[in-house]
């Protein structure tokens, strides 16, 4: 495979599967592809074209100046204003030099790796949700762009199914697990871009504190390279030549092309850096807002319609009960995705799947408690005499400890027509002792 080939094939799997939103597209999408677009040109200037021609004495001959010119590239430039008459000391050259310009295409593919991070974390570790996000996602954002109503009652099904399945495995996280990763992830989006600028100011190795502003505000007032000393074109290289058992010290004056290509890329990245990190910051801001506050309102501007409006308390109870903090991401996530007609009518769905459930719950007289702690306090209704000649089919409600926590069943207990309440409840459910007595013997056969 060819290493065109190779690039085309990374470059799409850079490719969102939209469990994100668009300002972390601009992170692992976006600017990863600047990044590695950038890296590419100037590989290909340093190492395949020339990054700098020297101006070597006139008996050198051809040989001696290629091998000038890839030492001088390898082994760094200094830089001497042009209005100095005389070089720089010997001992005090070494501190002068340029030691950026060779790593500049390795540094930005680092820069590209470091933005792809938050992304790999949260791949990695959303897996443990038990929730198969990109396929959900690429699923809803398919099916909302064609724009035909009733087409979320499928996925939110399928959310329902997985949340159910969900709450039974134990070994599965559920809850907030995954809209506080997804929320951590955001943080080291923000640090990654803030470090990064301040990483840009140190190794150039600049005297401005905000070096893009510096570099732009020399421009607008004419102060060019040869007086600032920013990503200069003409510098100096001392190059040792031992010719015939002599050690001769040279100094040529040379052109760095390829810092032509540096100022302008580092130009570039310092302010667009400056803008993801103002975006992140507010995108931020307003995710932390989102898992903190704000919750209510949003589920019931999705899931009310015209002739219902739900209360803010049935709200509350399906975003603690059915949605939780996790869910909710999930919604947010569709609405960011494939819109905000598509996502409303997901969460209604899944709205009218929970309020089917808790109406035949509570048709059998099933109580939906808000937490497993609840379960203690439940007691059967206090039962009520009736006639002997009437069949009675009380539910009797038990706890039953499962693998997914503590749930409710219902036992049917057919007792005979005569039995009868005590007023003083003397059994467990208000059934006399005699009911529960062992059986009677069976008749000695007179034969015997």
């Amino acid at each position: 495979m060819s290493a065109v080939s190779q690039i085309t094939v990374l470059l799409k799997k850079l490719g969102s599967t939209y469990d994100d939103d668009s300002t972390d597209r601009w992170h692992h999408v976006r600017t990863i592809m600047i990044l590695i677009g950038l890296a590419t040109t100037l590989f290909l200037k340093n190492y395949v074209g020339e990054p700098l021609q020297c101006w070597p004495p006139a008996q050198w001959n051809d040989g001696w100046e290629a091998f000038a010119e890839a030492y001088c590239f390898v082994e760094n430039t200094y830089f001497v204003p042009m209005n100095q008459s005389n070089l720089p000391a010997h001992h005090t050259r070494e501190d002068q030099e340029m030691i950026y310009y060779q790593w500049v295409p390795f540094i930005l593919l680092l820069m590209g790796l470091l933005f792809y991070v938050p992304r790999a974390i949260w791949k990695l570790f959303s897996f443990y949700t038990g929730l198969t996000l990109p396929e959900m996602m690429k699923s809803a954002r398919t099916t909302g762009k064609t724009g035909a109503e009733g087409k979320g009652g499928p996925l939110a099904k399928a959310l329902y199914r997985e949340h159910t399945a969900v709450e039974k495995a134990g070994s599965i996280r559920y809850g907030s697990y995954l809209s506080n990763l997804y929320l951590f992830c955001k943080t080291l989006m923000l640090l990654n871009v803030f470090s990064q600028l301040l990483f840009i100011n140190y190794w150039l190795g600049t005297a401005y504190t905000f070096w893009g502003l510096g570099i732009f505000w020399d421009m607008l007032h004419g102060r060019h390279w040869q007086e600032s000393g920013h990503f200069p074109r003409v510098t100096y290289c001392d190059v040792t030549v031992r010719e015939l058992g002599n050690v001769n010290n040279w100094t040529l004056q040379c052109v760095l092309m390829v810092n032509m290509f540096n100022e302008k890329i580092f130009i570039f990245m310092w302010f667009y850096f400056a803008f993801l990190l103002v975006i992140t910051f507010f995108n931020w801001v307003i995710w932390l807002h989102r898992r903190l506050f704000g919750s209510v309102d949003f589920i019931k501007e999705l899931v009310a319609q015209e002739n219902f409006i739900p209360s803010t308390a049935n709200v509350g109870k399906f975003k603690d009960r059915v949605l939780k903090n996790d869910g909710l991401l999930l919604i947010r996530m569709i609405d960011e995705n494939a819109g905000r007609i598509f996502a409303s009518e997901v969460a209604r769905e899944l709205w009218d799947l929970w309020d089917g459930e808790s109406r035949e719950r509570s048709s059998s007289g099933w109580v939906y408690p808000s937490n497993d702690s609840d379960y203690s306090d439940i007691t059967p209704p206090s039962p009520q005499p009736v006639a002997s000649s009437t069949p009675l089919k009380p539910f009797i409600p038990i706890l039953i400890e499962g693998r997914s926590g503590k749930r409710l069943a219902h036992l049917e207990d057919e007792l005979t027509p005569d039995s009868e309440w005590e007023d003083d409840a003397t059994g467990p459910i208000g059934l006399h002792d005699s009911h529960f007595s062992e059986p009677d013997p069976p008749l000695a056969d007179e034969n015997h």
